[in-house]
């Protein structure tokens, strides 16, 4: 047996090393002044892939239709970077109508360590799946060896890969630590969406309970049926939920929804963002935010738990969450600017740059 683990550790390494050298092999032969075409389905995916492709790509965002133009522009690209083919309908209109084209998607993630949240009420779904931290660095991976095989540069894709993988390590530990310091790294939260699961999961937090929202469209009349919604409502009570997270972009047609457990409960429901801004250049303003918004919704919940507490109390939280507040605001704003190493081309001698 230990044998039979050692072979396969050692063909893992052959493996690896043929991978290896076939990148930087095919990166030599390949290599070219022209920016790469690299067609998106999923905008959340763009600013990783801008992160690691940097000037060397040009990203065009396929988005869910899959109509004759689309499908004509999509057909002109080196490259495409779906999210899970499989599942997801729009993609597959794609994968169908450009077989032959090089292309990223879920197999090659999970090869890199992804993972798709469980949730009890979210059978299998992918939806925002490339909002969680590790499975944002195995996205930056993979599509990292795909640019390096359509011929970036292989030291310079490297070196950004590398970067992007630490912002992201320190990123969760410090959203982590924050918790630590007011006790509340071992709260836990009720999740709207997979979006909304993937963020609290982000802070190092645990999701006690999610809802079902089917389609995250249409009329919410009946929720009351949901199955556990009368746990849910009796923990958000007691405190043993801290509060409801529900994605910003469906703030209105949870609404209903979201009204009953605050009137029914006391507990906050706050309002986070999934949907990443395409000409950001970095994940990691979005995830400082969405930071600050759980860190001053775990801190409001502790004022109310001490609501017998002298008014000394409440004044020093309240201006605590003032202050992580505008932090996280301001942080947002500077990060905006914030982009990946840019990479810079030297053109060939007696070749002038097309305009």
């Amino acid at each position: 047996m230990k044998h039979s683990k050692g072979y396969i550790r050692h063909l893992n390494r052959i493996c690896t090393g043929l991978l290896l050298i076939f990148i930087v092999s095919s990166s030599a032969l390949a290599q070219t002044t022209e920016p790469i075409r690299v067609a998106v389905t999923q905008p959340g995916m763009i600013p990783i892939v801008r992160y690691i492709g940097s000037s060397g790509v040009e990203i065009i965002e396929a988005g869910e239709s899959a109509d004759d133009s689309t499908i004509s522009t999509v057909s002109g690209c080196d490259l495409i970077i779906f999210g899970y083919s499989e599942l997801i309908e729009s993609e597959q209109d794609f994968a169908q109508s450009v077989p032959d084209l090089a292309s990223v998607d879920w197999p090659d993630y999970e090869r890199h360590g992804a993972q798709l949240i469980t949730l009890p009420m979210y059978v299998i779904d992918p939806s925002g799946f490339w909002l969680g931290f590790e499975n944002a660095k195995a996205i930056a991976a993979a599509v990292a060896e795909a640019l390096m095989i359509q011929g970036l540069d292989v030291e310079q894709v490297t070196a950004r890969l590398a970067q992007f993988s630490n912002e992201i390590d320190s990123l969760s530990e410090s959203s982590h630590q924050v918790f630590v310091k007011i006790g509340r790294e071992r709260s836990r939260w009720v999740a709207m969406t997979p979006e909304a699961a993937y963020i609290i999961e982000n802070m190092g937090l645990e999701i006690g309970g999610d809802i079902y929202l089917p389609g995250v469209s249409g009329s919410l009349s009946g929720f009351p049926a949901f199955p556990d919604i009368d746990d849910i409502e009796m923990k958000l009570r007691s405190g043993e939920y801290i509060a409801v997270v529900c994605p910003l972009e469906i703030k209105e047609i949870a609404a209903e929804l979201s009204d009953y457990f605050t009137q029914n409960t006391g507990a906050q429901v706050c309002y986070v963002r999934t949907s990443i801004v395409a000409d950001d250049n970095s994940i990691t303003s979005q995830a400082y935010l969405n930071a600050g918004i759980l860190l001053a919704t775990a801190m409001q919940a502790t004022v109310r738990e001490k609501a017998g507490a002298p008014i000394g109390v409440h004044l020093l939280y309240s201006l605590a969450i003032f202050a992580l507040l505008m932090y996280a605001v301001l942080l947002n704003k500077r990060l905006y600017y914030v982009g990946p190493p840019v990479v810079r081309r030297s053109e060939p001698k007696g070749k002038k740059k097309k305009k």
